[in-house]
């Protein structure tokens, strides 16, 4: 139940049920800050290709608000990864952190 708070949010504002382009400047920061964003991203990406469109197609989609950009570069599948695995990385440290402060 507890986790149903924190991930229904996190899918509304990961990109998977609207196109992530015209956002405005305070939902696009909480778009790139969520990781759920970039595993959309990733999926999105392997269902594309998998469809068997040719690669201009694909880009039209990408640069279409089906994409994510981040300073005019759009990411690729390994950039998406990678984020999401620094993302995972930065909290568990914070969290270890976090438990040795208390004790």
């Amino acid at each position: 139940m507890i986790m149903n708070l924190l991930t229904v949010p996190m899918l509304f504002l990961s990109g998977a049920f609207f196109p992530l382009r015209d956002l405005p400047l305070w939902l696009a920061v909480l778009v790139r800050i969520n990781p759920f964003t970039y595993a959309v991203d990733v999926l999105r990406q392997v269902v594309l290709q998998s469809l068997g469109l040719s690669d201009q197609v694909r880009q039209a989609l990408i640069a279409g608000g089906l994409g994510i950009s981040i300073f005019d570069r759009t990411l690729s599948s390994v950039d998406d990864i990678l984020l999401i695995v620094l993302f995972g990385v930065v909290m568990t440290w914070m969290g270890a952190w976090m438990f040795n402060r208390a004790q």
